[in-house]
């Protein structure tokens, strides 16, 4: 009787085992997403006049903004290489270009990922990486959100922004200004 019942015994554990199997979620294969080469995509986009359309700024400004942000967009290279299985990085110029991209031309994650080289996954944090970097840097004086306080600031960011402004004369009248993204 005994081995009868280390018969059912080893049926129930290899059940279990079955059953475990079964249940357990398989991981999906991870993709060598190959990054653009970032210095043929920059001169690809001035040598055709094409800069300031995709980014909404000239590159003097793209760098100076790379610049600023650099520090909270770098992450770590081994950590990176190990989390993805040998990729590159996503280094701090594509974050500034995909969230400019994101922002500014209405991209999607999944065509911004498809053209950066990188997951959706990727994209969507490299996404919030940048708007985070945006949002809580307090160093970049343009950067900075600066309200009027009194009836003369704000009579003088208005007639600024007049002084600007490509709208037909009182359109706009009372606006103190316009943001794109």
């Amino acid at each position: 009787m005994s081995h009868d019942s280390d018969d059912d015994d080893l049926m129930d554990l290899e059940d279990l085992r079955l059953m475990f199997i079964s249940r357990k979620k398989t991981r999906s294969i991870k993709y060598d997403h190959t990054r653009i080469n970032w210095d043929e995509h920059i001169d690809r986009h001035v040598l055709t006049n094409k800069f300031e359309q995709r980014f909404r700024m000239p590159l003097s400004s793209f760098h100076y903004l790379i610049e600023e942000l650099r520090e909270p967009l770098t992450v770590s290279f081994k950590h990176s290489i190990s989390s993805t299985s040998g990729n590159d990085p996503i280094y701090p110029e594509v974050i500034v270009a995909v969230g400019l991209r994101f922002l500014g031309c209405r991209d999607t994650h999944s065509s911004l990922a498809d053209t950066y080289g990188m997951s959706d996954a990727s994209a969507y944090r490299v996404v919030e990486m940048f708007l985070d970097a945006v949002d809580y840097n307090d160093s970049c004086q343009e950067m900075q959100v600066r309200l009027p306080r009194t009836a003369d600031e704000l009579n003088d960011i208005a007639q600024h922004w007049r002084d600007v402004s490509t709208c037909p004369i009182n359109m706009l009248n009372g606006h103190i200004g316009a943001m794109d993204g």
